[in-house]
């Protein structure tokens, strides 16, 4: 047990909140190891110090050089390099530059986010580590809930910054970035200071340096407090509404290839009401995917066409559309909805001898099957009958197969150039994958054989951003 030496009033009640935080949030009687991200700045700095100082867990520092100041950058790294082998605390640190590594259409603050998080990924699992520590304040939390407020998030964004995200934990939630500051200063413990904080052309700079000192200095000395008491509420109502609005999306939900997740349209609009709405339930699914979350606005026009029914589609980010016909919803890749594969054949003869077949995400296997084994087209198999190995093998997308029409119940408008047909050329079967097909055994004379073709499908990952759940 580390020893317990508090001789001033502010040391003590940092140590006090800290023990009533690491309780709840359960890392504190845990032993570790911790990965504690240090930027080098006061909090994460204030962070460091007092999880050493008071906290019997081992802990791992980690900081990303990011390249986006240039030298104060680089100074910064060399700040915490110091700072962890003057306190004997191990150090994984990584430089890259988050300019060069931006995405089309992502800024560049998101960009880092992204690349931040990225890094304490993999520093945690280089480190074996149980949890993150994140040196985010009360006044952060009151800073999110405000910058929210304005940007049209509605009841979801009051609910700020979560102290607990599975392994991602805040430790100084409970704490002032100013008593945080006065407390380094009492300890003579250094810190980096970061002169874009300071910019107030950035929003949340505005409302960190200008619009919450205004509001406790002009409006209520406790405005700080009661913000943040609103977001614990707002949380608590969220955590009731995302169980509800999980109970219903794991009923709507759908199968269909290159999608990230699907919705079955009847189904959702008889399930939405007006305690879980259909923004609700945009809404969420946004977070299941990882996407950057719309506005309110931009929330209540895609739950219109969700309504609406028709075909239309709906671009959430750059790269990612919501499609929508009078039968399904499906979170895509804007790469989908330009034209797929062409058509393609081959031998009986060829097609037994390669075996595998691939036809953009769709694989076919085909095997020889006896000749008494009965013919059927199911979902993922089919038997078919021909008269030779001299036959064709043609898989053509539904868009332009000859009876198009007679699948467009079937298959939504954005995967028609994506959904294969397989025909055999010397008969009029057809099977289309996962909806079955028509099978007529000929009656003519003369040799006849049995194919066996089984399909499978690349599905899409059911997090946009990588989580491992494949959804066909």
């Amino acid at each position: 047990m580390k020893e317990r030496n508090i001789g001033d009033k502010l040391l003590y009640r940092c140590y006090q909140r800290l023990i009533e935080t690491g309780e709840r949030q359960g890392w504190w009687k845990d032993k570790g190891p911790m990965l504690v991200a240090v930027s080098g700045g006061g909090d994460s700095v204030a962070l460091l110090w007092l999880l050493k100082k008071f906290w019997d867990g081992q802990i791992v520092a980690a900081h990303l050089e990011h390249g986006i100041r240039g030298d104060d950058s680089k100074g910064d790294a060399r700040f915490v390099a110091e700072l962890c082998s003057q306190w004997d605390v191990p150090l994984v640190m990584e430089s890259v530059s988050v300019p060069e590594l931006q995405r089309p259409g992502e800024g560049l603050e998101a960009a880092a986010r992204r690349i931040r998080y990225d890094f304490l990924k993999k520093a945690m699992e280089g480190a074996s580590a149980r949890w993150v520590a994140l040196g985010h304040t009360k006044d952060d939390l009151v800073e999110t809930v405000l910058f929210n407020l304005f940007r049209g998030s509605g009841i979801y964004g009051l609910a700020g910054i979560p102290e607990r995200r599975g392994e991602l934990v805040r430790p100084l939630i409970e704490m002032r970035r100013d008593e945080l500051r006065e407390l380094l200063k009492e300890h003579s413990i250094p810190w980096r200071e970061d002169s874009t904080n300071f910019d107030v052309r950035y929003s949340r700079n505005l409302i960190r340096n200008e619009l919450v000192p205004w509001l406790e200095e002009k409006l209520n000395p406790n405005a700080c407090e009661h913000v943040a008491a609103l977001a614990a509420e707002a949380l608590t109502w969220r955590k009731v509404h995302d169980d509800r609005c999980d109970t219903i999306l794991e009923t709507v939900r759908a199968k269909l290839p290159l999608s990230f997740v699907a919705w079955r349209r009847a189904a959702v609009l008889a399930l939405a009401n007006e305690d879980v709405t259909l923004s609700s339930l945009v809404r969420r699914e946004g977070m299941h995917l990882g996407l950057k979350a719309l506005n309110r606005g931009r929330t209540t026009e895609l739950a219109s066409l969700i309504e609406k029914g028709g075909r239309w589609r709906f671009q959430w980010e750059k790269d990612i559309e919501v499609c929508g016909s009078s039968s399904h919803i499906a979170w895509v890749r804007r790469d989908v909805l330009r034209s797929g594969p062409a058509p393609i054949s081959v031998s009986v003869a060829e097609a037994l001898s390669i075996r595998t077949l691939q036809w953009g995400p769709w694989r076919f296997i085909f095997e020889e099957a006896p000749l008494e084994a009965a013919p059927y087209v199911g979902t993922h198999q089919a038997r078919i009958c021909c008269r030779s190995k001299d036959e064709t093998v043609v898989v053509t997308p539904v868009c332009r197969f000859r009876d198009v029409e007679r699948f467009r119940t079937f298959v939504p408008w954005w995967l028609e150039a994506w959904w294969p047909i397989l025909s055999i050329s010397s008969t009029i079967t057809y099977w289309m994958p996962l909806y079955g097909g028509r099978h007529e055994p000929q009656n003519r004379p003369g040799p006849r054989m049995s194919i066996c073709v089984t399909c499978a499908v690349e599905g899409e990952r059911q997090s946009v951003r990588g989580n491992d759940q494949v959804v066909l």
